[in-house]
């Protein structure tokens, strides 16, 4: 991911000598590389550049700002995450993942009334997506509500098998299980902030065209 990271950045390089209206989309790919190799610094350099592109279409930004809540939360930042997530909200709103994001760093400052909200949006949004129902069955966990919390995860470990939501369900059902048998509380494994490894974004209807 850096060599990925390194090699979005020098493309970038090139639309911004040619003026290349790609140039917020590159900017964020090696922002999203550099995140997946562990360096949330370099990735908040790359997204506060693209949010820096005059040309940076409404989608664009709603989209980079997701990005860089996500540095901001693996620098510690939370309030600066929240920050670009509520901008975010406005502007990408039919976005499962502003709100799935939202409600994981609501739930993690223990503002669960917000996070029930945010949660509640990412499910009207896509009711089938794995991420969203393993964060909801947390967020349902924390708010007392564990027979809620059971459907959730079982619907995230069915629609992700394989796959990291899956397996973080099913271990959260398995320690639900034993809090039942012997009142033990649920340490839940959930969703980390930052989103898997980035692939290329489709392209932006609202972008000038060449």
């Amino acid at each position: 991911w850096a060599e990925a990271a390194a090699a979005f950045g020098r493309a970038a390089d090139h639309a911004r000598g040619a003026q290349d209206p790609a140039l917020p989309m590159l900017l964020g790919q090696a922002g999203n590389a550099s995140l997946a190799a562990g360096d949330a610094a370099a990735a908040k350099t790359r997204f506060d550049e693209a949010l820096g592109v005059a040309t940076i279409t409404p989608n664009q930004r709603g989209q980079t700002l997701i990005d860089r809540a996500r540095a901001h939360v693996q620098l510690g930042d939370g309030n600066a995450a929240q920050a670009d997530l509520i901008q975010a909200q406005a502007l990408v709103p039919s976005e499962p993942m502003v709100w799935l994001f939202s409600a994981t760093l609501a739930r993690i400052q223990n503002d669960l009334d917000a996070a029930g909200e945010f949660i509640d949006h990412a499910l009207e949004l896509d009711r089938e997506h794995a991420a969203i129902n393993l964060e909801a069955g947390n967020i349902a966990y924390r708010m007392n509500a564990p027979d809620i919390a059971r459907q959730a995860w079982v619907k995230a470990s069915a629609n992700d098998p394989e796959g990291a939501a899956g397996e973080a369900a099913r271990a959260n059902l398995a320690q639900l299980d034993a809090q039942m048998a012997e009142n033990v509380p649920v340490d839940v494994r959930e969703n980390s902030l930052p989103a898997p490894a980035p692939e290329p974004s489709p392209p932006d209807q609202d972008a000038p065209q060449p």
